[in-house]
């Protein structure tokens, strides 16, 4: 299977743990499906709530660190009060991107809005495009990726993330799923989806647009 393949790089990332509203905000070690959906909108300058392309992706970092924030704390009548927070956020990220529409290339050789991995300060840039042939395979390693919670083999944090928004404000999640982080290697045997990129000698967790379309 012909795919684009894009490298995103940034100096930090922090993608928020779900049901940790204040005080210490812990990092998940790889980005939900909602965060690599909004950062192809923000390439394209048009929220993509229609995935009609195949998608996977893998994310490495080199170390994790906490870092001290402000928060502000919106009350009744538009009254706040600061707060200071611990988040946690990872160091040198490396997202690497397989979509199976090529022409999606010319919204990542120029992006429209900021490219982002996570916060509004968490900048990232496309550091490589090209195309590469994708062999499918019903045995593969995976590390850096998150699989459905069914998958057989997968081993990692079992987490409930958010896969779509629409784009009205305040936004409407279209699409929650059941997932497993897969932040260390482990061996997956499954009859679909499975690929490998020869280049990078690792697997690669393909989801359909058929994945998308179906309600959460």
């Amino acid at each position: 299977m012909k795919v684009l393949k894009v490298i995103i790089k940034g100096i930090t990332a922090s993608f928020r743990y779900p049901l940790f509203i204040s005080g210490y905000q812990p990092t998940l070690s790889v980005p939900p499906l909602s965060t690599v959906l909004g950062l192809l909108s923000a390439a394209a300058g048009k929220v993509i709530d229609q995935v009609d392309f195949g998608l996977a992706y893998n994310f490495t970092y080199e170390a994790r660190a906490v870092d001290l924030e402000t928060a502000y704390e919106i009350g009744d009548n538009l009254s706040f009060k600061t707060n200071v927070w611990r988040r946690e956020f990872l160091f040198h990220p490396e997202l690497t991107l397989y979509v199976t529409d090529l022409e999606l290339r010319p919204i990542f050789e120029k992006p429209v809005f900021q490219l982002l991995l996570g916060r509004s300060q968490d900048l990232a840039q496309v550091a490589k495009i090209e195309e590469i042939e994708l062999i499918q395979t019903s045995k593969a390693i995976l590390k850096g990726c998150i699989v459905p919670a069914d998958t057989p083999g997968a081993i990692g944090p079992l987490v409930s993330l958010p896969v779509m928004f629409d784009s009205h404000f305040p936004r409407k999640r279209l699409k929650a799923d059941k997932f497993i982080i897969v932040d260390r290697e482990c061996q997956i045997e499954y009859e679909r989806n499975l690929y490998i990129d020869l280049a990078e000698s690792r697997g690669v967790f393909l989801y359909e647009p058929e994945y998308f379309s179906q309600a959460g």
